[in-house]
Order: C-alpha cells, then sequence, then structure tokens
C-alpha cells in the first residue's frame, strides 16, 4: 500500500539525496543544507549498505572494496558530517546502536 501525503505534512517534508561513498567533502553541504532548513538534527539513521554474494570467488578485491566504502566509510562519513549537529540539539549523551 502507498501511503498518500496530505497538503499539509508535505510542506515538512524535504529530501536531501547523496550517495555515502561520495566522501566527507561532498556529503558536509548536504547535511548542512538539512541542518540549516529544520534548525537541528536530532536523530541519524544511517542504514546504507551493499552485500555482493559470492565476493571472493566471482568479485575479488574490486567489489570488496566497494562493499568497504559503502558499508565502512559511508557509514564513517555520514556520521562524521551529522556528528557536530547532534551533539548541539542533544544536552545529554549520545548513544549509538
Amino acid at each position: 500500500m502507498i501511503a498518500t501525503l496530505t497538503p499539509e505534512a508535505r510542506t515538512r517534508l524535504r529530501t536531501v539525496a547523496f550517495d555515502v561513498t561520495d566522501g566527507e567533502e561532498k556529503i558536509k553541504p548536504k547535511i548542512a543544507m538539512a541542518a540549516a532548513f529544520w534548525g537541528r538534527i536530532d536523530v541519524l539513521v544511517n542504514n546504507a549498505g551493499i552485500v555482493f554474494p559470492g565476493l571472493m570467488e566471482e568479485g575479488g578485491s574490486k567489489f570488496l572494496r566497494r562493499q568497504l566504502e559503502t558499508n565502512v566509510f559511508g557509514v564513517l562519513d555520514v556520521t562524521t558530517a551529522t556528528l557536530p549537529y547532534l551533539r548541539e540539539s542533544q544536552p545529554g549523551e549520545l548513544s549509538f546502536l
């Protein structure tokens, strides 16, 4: 089922599209744009990831590097770009699950 948004809800919706493998330099301005629009960032759901089946046999290091770039360094870059805003909005303790 596809949910439809009310006109009021559409005015509160903003999307910021980027590739987590773009690197921290390209990600930071996108995160800053979101923080500027909303005035803060309270939550980061950092769930990008890829898996290549048969990685070692069929893909070798090329696919392993791509997987690590997304699953490890992409997560780190998005987290690093977002942490200053999370620290500002959270007077207490930050939690990482």
